[in-house]
């Protein structure tokens, strides 16, 4: 199965990699974005990359789908969203 790729204007929706992952613990580590997780704030990288992985199975086995959402002009990583089936 095809990753979806979602677009509006000034944004596009895609598949998170491990590209991503510097973007990932930096997001996560930060504990005001964390706060209405079921996650710790996180402290290494390899937190980050375990994550990504997760969402990839996840998506592998129809139980949900997580975006990077990133800015259309410059590929800027903005953050996430997504579904758990």
């Amino acid at each position: 199965m095809q990753f979806p790729v979602l677009e509006t204007n000034r944004l596009v929706l895609d598949e998170l990699s491990m590209a991503d992952s510097n973007s990932i613990f930096e997001l996560f580590s930060n504990e005001l974005v964390v706060e209405h997780y079921d996650l710790e704030v996180f402290t290494e990288l390899s937190q980050a990359t375990k994550l990504i992985g997760l969402f990839t199975a996840r998506f592998t086995q129809k139980l949900g789908t997580r975006w990077a959402i990133r800015l259309k002009e410059t590929n800027q990583f903005m953050g996430t969203c997504g579904f758990n089936s």
